[in-house]
C-alpha cells in the first residue's frame, strides 16, 4: 500500500443484503411462501436446520439497519425485492402491504442520500410456480417474470438507482437444479440448462419493458458471477482449460447479454444445450446498460483428456477444478468449502471481462469472506475479524490496480452487512461485516471490518 492507494472520488462503495437472507417475518403481511421456506423447512436440508423465519430480522428493523448503513458511509446499498412478498402467489393480484413495506424502506434510504440497486430475483421463487410449472424449468416463468418485473419498476422507479435482474444465474441453476443443495434441491443433468436459458429469456423481457419507460434512474443489469481459474500446469491443455473454465461460469451467461448466444465451447460440447431464435438473441444482445459481477475465489484448472459432448455441464467442461495443487491451497482457507482467498483473481477476471465484452462498465455486487468457526465465537472475540479485513484490504488494492489497467470499475458492494442465514449452510458461515448475536434479540454489533471499511467509504484511501 502507498500513499497512491486512493479511489476516485466518483468511485461507490456500498453494502449488499438479500430479502430471505436477512427479512424474516415470513409469514406476516401477507407474503407467500418461497421455495426457500419449503426447503430450509424440509428436514436435512439446511444446517441444524436452520429457516429464514426470522433471520436477522430485517423486516422490523427498517430504521435501526437504515442508521447503520448511513453509519457506514456507503453512497450505495444492494437490496432484493422478495417475489412472493409483492406477489405471494407469483402472479396478481399484488400484495400492497408488500409494496408499502419496501416503498418505506426505500424511503428511509433515500432520506439519508444512501443510493439505490434493486436486484428483483436472489433466488426465492414463489413456491406456488415451482409447484405450477417447476419454476424457471419452465417456460412460463418468463411472462410470469416480465409481470412481476413491470410491476416493480411502475412502484419503486422513483427509488432505485440501479436496477438488476437476476443474482447469479449460475448458482441458481447449478446449485438448485443439478446439485441439489439449493432450493428446490433438484438433481438433473439438464434441467440445469433449462433454467439458465429462460432466466436469459426473462431477462430480456423485463430489460425490453425497463427501456420502454422513462425516468428509472441509471440503467439495468444481471449480476453475474464466476471463480477465476488458474491452470495447473504450464502445459497448452491447462491453459486452455482454464479459459474453458471461465466461459462455462462467466460466459454461459455474459455471452449471451453481450453477444446473442452462447460461447462457442458450450455449443459443441453440450448437445442438449438449448437454442436462441434470431429474434431472442436480437433482445438478449447488449441487454444491460452495465455489468454487476459477484467474485469471491480462485481455482486451479486442469485439462481432462478425450472430452466428448455430454449432458452435464461438469463432464462437458473437461476440467478439473481445485483450490489446491500438489496438496497447496491456493490461499488461506475460510469456512466456506470452496472459498480461499487469492486476490489477484479479481484483477484477472476483471480483465478477462474488459477484454471480452467491449470494456463495460462494472459494479462488484459482491466480494466478501467468511472466518473458519466464526459461528463458535462470542460477540467480543467475534468482533476482531482481522482475517476479513485482509481479504478486503487485499481484494480492493487488486480491485485500485484494475481500474490503473484501464478496467471501468465504478463501484464495489461488500458482501455482507449482517451475519444472516446463508443458505444451505445456515447460521453457520458468517460473512457480516456486522455481528448478529441470533441468541440475543439479534443485537448487531459493529465488527472491526465494519470500522475498517467505514474508514475507507469516508477517505477513500485504502490502509
Amino acid at each position: 500500500m502507498s500513499e497512491g492507494d486512493v479511489f476516485p472520488k466518483d468511485f461507490i462503495f456500498g453494502v449488499a443484503g438479500s430479502s430471505y437472507q436477512i427479512e424474516g417475518a415470513a409469514n406476516e403481511d401477507g407474503r407467500g411462501p418461497s421455495i426457500w421456506d419449503t426447503f430450509s423447512h424440509t428436514p436435512g436440508k439446511t444446517f441444524e436446520g436452520a429457516t429464514g423465519d426470522i433471520s436477522v430480522d430485517h423486516y422490523h428493523r427498517l430504521e435501526e439497519d437504515s442508521n447503520i448503513i448511513e453509519d457506514l458511509g456507503v453512497k450505495a446499498y444492494r437490496m432484493s425485492l422478495s417475489w412472493s412478498r409483492i406477489l405471494p402467489n407469483g402472479r396478481l393480484p399484488v400484495n400492497e402491504k408488500g409494496i408499502e413495506h419496501y416503498k418505506k424502506e426505500m424511503q428511509i434510504l433515500r432520506s439519508k442520500g444512501i443510493s439505490i440497486m434493486v436486484t428483483l430475483f436472489h433466488w426465492d421463487l414463489p413456491q406456488s410456480l415451482q409447484d405450477e410449472y417447476q419454476g424457471f424449468s419452465s417456460r412460463q416463468s418468463v411472462g410470469d417474470f416480465a409481470t412481476y418485473a413491470r410491476i416493480c419498476f411502475e412502484a419503486f422507479a422513483p427509488y432505485v438507482q440501479w436496477w438488476s435482474t437476476f443474482n447469479e444465474p449460475w448458482t441458481y441453476a447449478q446449485c438448485g437444479h443439478a446439485w441439489g443443495v439449493h432450493a428446490p434441491g433438484h438433481i438433473d443433468p439438464i434441467e440445469p440448462f433449462l433454467v439458465g436459458h429462460h432466466m436469459l429469456l426473462a431477462h430480456a423481457e423485463a430489460v425490453k419493458i425497463y427501456r420502454s419507460m422513462t425516468n428509472m434512474g441509471s440503467g439495468i443489469s444481471i449480476a453475474l458471477n464466476s471463480d477465476w481459474c488458474i491452470p495447473a500446469t504450464d502445459s497448452d491443455q491447462d491453459r486452455l482449460a482454464s479459459q474453458t473454465a471461465v466461459e462455462f461460469s462467466l460466459g454461459w451467461f455474459a455471452d449471451p447479454i453481450y453477444f446473442g448466444d452462447y460461447p462457442a465451447v458450450m455449443k459443441e460440447r453440450i448437445p442438449n444445450l438449448p437454442q436462441f431464435t434470431e429474434q431472442e438473441s436480437k433482445f438478449l444482445r447488449n441487454s444491460v446498460d452495465f455489468l454487476c459481477f459477484n467474485h469471491y475465489t480462485t481455482q486451479f484448472c486442469e485439462n481432462i483428456p478425450n472430452v466428448h459432448a455430454s449432458d452435464t455441464w461438469q463432464r462437458s467442461m473437461g476440467v478439473t477444478r481445485s483450490p489446491y495443487r500438489d496438496g497447496v491451497p491456493i490461499g488461506p482457507k475460510c469456512e466456506s468449502t470452496w472459498l480461499f482467498v487469492y486476490p489477484p483473481g479479481i484483477y484477472h477476471i476483471s480483465n478477462w471481462i474488459s477484454n471480452r465484452y467491449g470494456n463495460p462498465d462494472i459494479f462488484i455486487t459482491e466480494n466478501g469472506c467468511d472466518i473458519q468457526d466464526e459461528f463458535k465465537l462470542k460477540v467480543e472475540d467475534a468482533v476482531h475479524d482481522v482475517h476479513r479485513i485482509n481479504y478486503y484490504r487485499g481484494y480492493l488494492d487488486q480491485v485500485l490496480k484494475a481500474i490503473s489497467s484501464g478496467v471501468s470499475i465504478k463501484g464495489y458492494f461488500a458482501w455482507t452487512l449482517f451475519d444472516n442465514f446463508e443458505w444451505g449452510e445456515g447460521y453457520k458461515n458468517r460473512f457480516g461485516i456486522y455481528y448478529v448475536d441470533f441468541a440475543d434479540n439479534n443485537k448487531r454489533y459493529p465488527k472491526d471490518s465494519a470500522l475498517w471499511y467505514r474508514d475507507l467509504c469516508h477517505t477513500f484511501h485504502l490502509k
